[in-house]
């Protein structure tokens, strides 16, 4: 009875109602109409998290590890033009404001030792006591900055800390990075580029174009879909009308919760197109059939839309505890899209109940004749309800036996299933990044990069010769664990001035020669020293590289190398 009244209090104040859905209207959208699209880690996945704060203290400490890497196929690529291309590479990518630095053989340095003494020069130098034919066999170099076998050049580039920086940012930055290799002098042909932001890059375009394909696509569908079940365009156009108008309502409610749109913002017109037409098909031909029973006008729309209305406000309040439900994942992009689409299939119902019956008070009503005649969807619905009636109540058993096998099929395909997210992977086999990361992982070690650090509570607790042991011993067996490529620390630097001032063994063995030996690399002008170790000596960083894992098996790696640390 509530509802029934409240469909005469709309029909009795048409003209207001009608007046408030347009200014409700005109707000939402001039609400929604200038807010960005801007799509961030953090607001999408991190939001106050302390663990991702104490990342980001990280990552301006030492280095960060959002990075991608840039190849350069060419030939001779240790010759003189292409070091002296690459060397304007390079300033003009770092004068970006977007990056951080670049890595590349330019900055390489060699280290040796000349008459008990330590010489630390630039790898591609005059100066340079290694000869060029075995620069690209350098440590830090080798499957690093220069192919495997020979080929191809490398720079890693790496990106400012930035948490919100917009995923819309990423692809122009990537474009304009690598815009400044063929202002230098590369070939498009030659550039190949590979790791996570040009594939955040790549995700967003083709999720962007999905999205504006999708939406038109969806309301063009429904809209023969409807025609189809009516053969007439008045309830096409209003369901339409309705569902612009839903969509309107939910993205003004959107800006209010946020004052930037993100990826997830995209997919909500079509979803709530999807749910609001429905919602106006079951009024409509409500409506009809009221209509075809014999009663008046006037009493077939409030008996119509208070008996369909129940059904609709059922399913909706289903709908709506399912999408809102999303909420209690503790990820805000989550939360944000669950109180959004909650919000869009409650308005969405709320508009078409009120709107419907208002137009259809406005129009004449059809004739039974007209309304008896078949219509292609009409017949088509009928068909496929008969046979599926005939076959449930004809033979019952044939029917739950038919889905019990379908069941333990789909379990038995449920328990082979792995559940992971590899992005790579997503894109076509001819999509041109897809083919430059495989490439890259062809000629280069590993371009995903995973930084692992260890801490000790005392200063210079990393330099304790017994504990750099332990050290050495942990990342040689984060070598051998078979998800890695490659892993760069202070060990190896270490390693590397031990050997240039012929120690014996893999370590010093005399107290404090470790803090000697950093000082003494310090001061024969050794560089970057800073993004291994920290100055109070307590932090060390190890940059593990390894090739593409989906987002669950670089977790389990990740927890596989905290084991191994605690062993």
């Amino acid at each position: 009875m509530q509802l029934k009244r409240y469909f005469q209090i709309v029909l009795a104040h048409r003209i207001w109602v009608l007046l408030v859905f347009v200014a409700v209207t005109a707000l939402s959208a001039w609400s929604s109409v200038g807010v960005p699209f801007s799509t961030t880690l953090q607001k999408l996945f991190f939001g106050d998290s302390p663990e991702f704060a104490e990342y980001q203290e990280r990552a301006r400490t030492f280095a960060n590890d959002d990075i991608f890497i840039v190849a350069l196929e060419t030939d001779e690529p240790l010759s003189d033009e292409n070091l002296s291309r690459l060397a304007v590479a390079v300033d003009l990518v770092e004068a970006h404001p977007e990056v951080a630095r670049v890595d590349s053989i330019l900055g390489v340095q060699s280290i040796a030792g000349e008459d008990g003494a330590l010489v630390v020069s630039d790898l591609v130098s005059d100066d340079s006591n290694v000869p060029r034919a075995e620069w690209s066999r350098e440590p830090g170099v080798e499957g690093l900055l220069v192919a495997d076998d020979g080929s191809s050049l490398a720079c890693i580039v790496e990106l400012s800390v930035d948490a919100n920086r917009s995923g819309e940012v990423i692809p122009i930055t990537v474009r304009e990075v690598l815009s400044s290799f063929e202002e230098a002098g590369f070939s498009a042909a030659q550039i190949r580029r590979a790791g996570f932001p040009p594939l955040v890059a790549e995700l967003t375009s083709l999720v962007y174009q999905a999205i504006q394909q999708l939406f038109p696509i969806t309301v063009l569908v429904l809209l023969l879909v409807v025609w189809g079940l009516f053969h007439r365009l008045t309830p096409a156009i209003v369901a339409s009308v309705v569902g612009l108008l839903s969509v309107v309502w939910t993205l003004g409610f959107a800006s209010l919760l946020d004052d930037e749109f993100n990826l997830f913002t995209g997919i909500v017109p079509a979803v709530i197109m999807v749910v609001t037409i429905s919602d106006v098909v079951h009024l409509w031909s409500a409506y009809h059939n009221e209509i075809r029973s014999g009663r008046t006008p006037q009493d077939a729309l409030l008996e119509s839309a208070t008996d369909v209305g129940m059904a609709c406000l059922l399913t909706s309040a289903t709908t709506f505890v399912g999408f809102v439900s999303l909420s209690l994942i503790p990820t805000p992009v989550f939360q944000q899209l669950g109180l959004v689409l909650g919000f869009g299939v409650a308005i969405s119902l709320l508009i078409a109940m009120t709107l419907v019956p208002i137009v259809l008070s406005y129009m004449r009503p059809p004739s039974v004749e007209m309304l008896d005649r078949p219509t292609l969807g009409g017949r088509l619905l009928d068909t496929i309800l008969a046979v599926v009636t005939r076959c449930s109540m004809g033979s019952p058993r044939v029917v739950v036996g038919c889905f019990g096998l379908a069941l333990v099929a789909i379990a038995f395909g449920l328990a082979r299933v792995t559940i992971d997210t590899q992005f790579a992977e997503r894109l076509s086999e001819n999509n041109g990044l897809r083919q430059d990361q495989d490439y890259v992982e062809r000629h280069f070690a590993g371009t995903q990069v995973l930084d692992v650090y260890v801490d000790v509570p005392e200063a210079e607790g990393l330099l304790d010769e017994a504990f750099f042991a332990r050290l050495q011993d942990f990342q040689t067996k984060i070598e051998a664990l078979p998800q890695t490529d490659k892993v760069w620390s202070i060990v190896d630097l270490v390693e590397m001035l031990h050997g240039a001032l012929d120690g014996d063994g893999s370590l010093p063995s005399v107290d404090g020669a470790l803090s000697q030996y950093l000082l003494l690399f310090e001061m024969s002008g050794g560089e970057d020293l800073d993004r291994m170790v920290d100055f109070e000596r307590k932090t060390t960083r190890m940059m593990v590289r390894t090739q593409g894992l989906g987002v669950r098996a670089a977790y389990d790696y990740g927890q596989t190398i905290e084991q191994v640390g605690a062993q």
